[in-house]
């Protein structure tokens, strides 16, 4: 298939969805600005380090959620259970977007392990600490917050302790698409 049949194919394709159209251009346009900006690197002030490997606090997490969506979010579906000696919960997180003005969700999953008495078995129930169950169900559940944040964008930690090789970069295609047919048309 030749470059210009397929360059005609697109540009008809694109006509089509209206996305040249003067009525919907801004819109798409402020999507990918928006996502841009929900890929763009978090705060550094923010990262936090432990024994080598970079994360965000849930605070952050949730401070940089209520400033990208104006404090619309919320979670829901939130399910725990106990494996052995750990909490595992899944979580859904749902967060306003601002400029599509639709709920988008994203599931997470989160574990933390029950605290027990120094040296125990991990399955004697008898040497969990007491009371630690107030502590490790909300830190599995800020690690499943967090865990769903992050496919987001790198603003909620996506990436922070990937190696480089292994990151791909977000690339705002329908507006390189639009400046390339306006280019093309003029």
């Amino acid at each position: 298939m030749s470059k210009d049949l397929v360059k005609n194919s697109l540009s008809e394709q694109l006509r089509q969805a209206d996305i040249l159209s003067e009525e919907i251009r801004p819109q798409l346009i402020a999507c990918e600005k928006f996502t841009s900006g929900l890929n763009s690197a978090p705060p550094q002030a923010n990262i936090k380090d432990r024994q080598g490997v970079k994360y965000l606090p849930i605070s952050s997490i949730e401070s940089q959620l209520d400033k990208m969506f104006a404090g619309l979010w919320k979670t829901t579906n939130m399910e725990w259970k106990v494996v052995v000696n750990e909490i595992i919960v899944s979580i859904e997180l749902h967060v306003f977007h601002p400029i599509a003005k639709v709920w988008i969700s994203r599931s997470g999953v989160g574990a933390a392990q029950i605290r027990q008495k120094s040296g125990s078995d991990i399955q004697d129930i008898s040497s969990k600490i007491k009371n630690s169950m107030e502590m490790d169900v909300p830190h599995a559940k800020a690690d499943a917050i967090k865990n769903a944040a992050k496919s987001l964008g790198k603003y909620f930690g996506r990436d922070l302790s990937r190696k480089t090789k292994d990151v791909a970069s977000y690339t705002p295609v329908l507006l390189s698409k639009i400046k390339s047919l306006s280019n093309d048309e003029a």
